[in-house]
């Protein structure tokens, strides 16, 4: 399992909204990934 950091969590989240609005981006994959600390609010 990796730790992902925050710019790499909100990068990827940036992508995967623009991927859910049909504006390219592109479908997040977390799996593997350690969010334990990550604050998701």
């Amino acid at each position: 399992m990796r730790t992902i950091t925050k710019e790499e969590l909100t990068k990827t989240l940036g992508q995967h909204k623009l991927w859910l609005q049909g504006k390219g981006g592109e479908k997040a994959d977390l799996s593997g990934s350690n969010l334990s600390y990550s604050n998701l609010r």
